[in-house]
């Protein structure tokens, strides 16, 4: 049965770090992700209009967010402590 101190009991307020998720983390991946989002919708357009200039534009991103992601593997030969 529920009693009255049940019903009068208030939770415990959210954390701070959860708030600051809830109210900024997610409403800017919200944003980042609209805004991509209109990204590939202005290339779709212009795809229709000069199909091989927005394929090496898309090619040319694709790439550089590979580079951009993926750290450069540095030769054993050039690495500082290779010859001790």
């Amino acid at each position: 049965m529920v009693t009255k101190a049940y019903l009068l009991d208030q939770p415990k307020p959210p954390s701070a770090l959860k708030v600051r998720f809830d109210q900024q983390v997610i409403p800017a991946a919200i944003n980042m992700a609209a805004s991509m989002e209109a990204v590939l919708e202005r290339i779709a357009q212009q795809a229709r209009r000069q199909p091989l200039a927005a394929l090496g534009a898309a090619f040319g991103l694709a790439f550089l967010a590979t580079r951009l992601a993926v750290p450069a593997r540095v030769p054993a030969s050039r690495r500082s402590w290779a010859g001790r």
